[in-house]
C-alpha cells in the first residue's frame, strides 16, 4: 500500500506520462486504499450489526476519506446517485479465473445473468497474460502424487487445502483443452492432442498464444456475460449470512457503485504485489473483502 500511495502522490506531483485522466484514476485509487482502510475501522461492525449496507451512509463515508484534490464533489454526485447493477451472479475479477467461471456459468445455464467486474479493462488484465503463455498440466501418466507432494511440501508448507489442490490437478489437462474450445491458440500435435513437454518433478508443460485473454472476453460477451470495466470493488454487501453483492467505485471518474446479486464470486487473485513487478496487481483486494465480510482465514 506505501508504494501505491506514493506511485499516486507522483502522479499529483506532474510524474503522471498520461496526463489528466491518469491523475484523475491515480486519485480515486489513492481514495479506494483509504477507503478500505477507513470501511474496515468504521463501518464493518455496523454492517455486521445490521447485517446489510446502506449506500448512502459508506457515500458519505467515501466523502470523508477521498481528498482527491478538487474531485470532491464528483465522488459527492457518485454517493448520493450510485449507479446500482442487478444480477444474478457478481464475478469479482475479470483475469483469468473470473473469465472462466463467467464462460462456464453461462454455459451450464444461457438464462442466468452474469456480470463481471474488474479494476482494469478486461481481457487486458489480470496475471495469465505475464505468465509467458506457458500452462502446467496434470497429463496422461504424469504422476499426481509426485505433484501433490512437491506442492503440499515447497510450495504451501503445508497449508494447502489438499483436496482442493488433488482435484485441481486431475482436471488441468481438461482445463486446458476447453481453453482451446473457447479460441485460445493452445499448442496441439498433428492430430490434435496437447502439444506437452513432461517436466522432470512428475508433471507437464503446454503452451498457448500471450494474447490468451482476448479470446476468453470474446466468449464471454458472446455468451452475453456482462462487462463492466475500471471499477474497484471495496466491500461484499451482506443479509444475515448471505453475501447480498458487492460496493465499489469507478476508478475513471470516483462514481459510486452498488452490485446487488444472488451469488458472489470472488476470482479477483491473492496478494503477492510484493514478489515481483510482474505480480503487481495482485493486492488481496478479494481476501480484504472477505475477510472484512468475515471470511475465516
Amino acid at each position: 500500500m506505501y508504494r501505491l500511495q506514493n506511485l499516486c502522490r507522483g502522479m499529483f506531483r506532474g510524474r503522471d506520462p498520461v496526463g489528466r485522466r491518469g491523475r484523475e484514476a491515480g486519485c480515486c485509487l489513492l481514495a479506494g486504499l483509504r477507503l478500505v482502510l477507513y470501511l474496515r475501522n468504521q463501518l464493518s461492525g455496523s454492517m455486521h450489526q445490521h447485517h446489510t449496507a446502506d449506500a448512502g451512509a459508506i457515500g458519505q463515508s467515501i466523502l470523508s476519506v477521498a481528498d482527491c484534490g478538487g474531485k470532491n464533489q464528483r465522488m459527492s454526485e457518485g454517493a448520493e446517485n450510485p449507479k446500482t447493477y442487478n444480477t444474478d451472479v457478481l464475478v469479482i475479477g475479470g483475469g483469468f479465473g473470473g473469465l472462466a467461471a463467467a464462460i462456464r456459468i453461462k454455459e451450464l445455464a444461457p438464462e442466468t445473468a452474469v456480470l463481471l467486474v474488474d479494476k482494469q479493462t478486461i481481457g487486458w488484465g489480470g496475471k495469465a497474460n505475464k505468465g509467458a503463455g506457458v500452462l502446467w498440466v496434470l497429463a496422461p501418466g504424469d504422476d499426481i502424487e509426485a505433484f501433490i507432494d512437491f506442492h503440499v511440501k515447497k510450495v504451501g508448507f503445508y497449508l494447502n487445502d489438499q483436496e482442493l489442490l488433488y482435484k485441481m490437478a486431475r482436471e488441468s489437462y481438461g482445463a486446458a483443452q476447453k481453453l482451446a474450445a473457447w479460441g485460445v491458440n493452445v499448442m496441439k500435435t498433428s492430430t490434435g492432442e496437447l502439444d506437452i513437454a513432461r517436466l522432470p518433478f512428475g508433471w507437464s508443460i503446454t503452451a498457448a498464444d500471450l494474447d490468451m485473454m482476448r479470446p476468453l472476453r470474446n466468449k464471454a460477451e458472446k455468451l452475453g456475460v456482462e462487462l463492466l470495466h475500471k471499477t474497484q470493488v471495496v466491500e461484499l454487501l451482506k443479509q444475515e449470512d448471505r453475501i447480498t453483492g458487492a460496493v465499489g467505485f469507478s476508478l475513471l471518474d470516483g462514481g459510486f457503485t452498488v452490485i446487488n446479486s444472488k451469488a458472489t464470486i470472488l476470482a479477483n487473485g491473492d496478494c503477492d504485489f510484493g514478489v515481483m513487478r510482474m505480480w503487481a496487481n495482485a493486492c488481496g483486494d478479494g481476501v480484504t473483502a472477505a475477510y472484512n465480510a468475515g471470511a475465516e482465514m
